[in-house]
């Protein structure tokens, strides 16, 4: 459980900035919905980002959480679920679906009592 702290406070400041990432990415669309093939591709790999940040923090909360404190791996529950909860939409169905049911997995059988009974929209 060495460096636990640090690597969930490294792990929270990525869910933090992607969550500006996403708020930006959504304004930029609104205001460009007209996209041209460059920002296309690059949308295609920036969501694949999203999905690959996505993806490891439910690793980390579904079978990793042994290699941390509890309390870190609860604060980074909270954040983590708070942020995917909101932007949930924005994923790809596909994913989003994969997603859920990690999320009501962990919620359901969690041996965690703080990674439990997060709302899953």
């Amino acid at each position: 459980m060495k460096y636990s702290n640090e690597i969930t406070k490294f792990q929270i400041l990525i869910i933090k900035n992607l969550d500006k990432q996403i708020e930006f990415l959504e304004l930029f669309l609104k205001e460009n919905p007209n996209l041209n093939e460059n920002q296309k591709n690059g949308l295609i790999k920036l969501k694949k980002g999203i999905n690959t940040v996505i993806s490891g923090n439910f690793i980390t909360l579904e079978n990793d959480y042994k290699s941390y404190e509890i309390s870190d791996i609860c604060l980074l529950g909270d954040v983590f679920f708070e942020f995917y909860n909101r932007h949930r939409i924005a994923i790809d169905e596909n994913s989003r679906n994969e997603f859920d049911k990690t999320m009501k997995k962990i919620n359901l059988e969690s041996k965690l009592d703080c990674l439990k009974n997060f709302p899953n929209k």
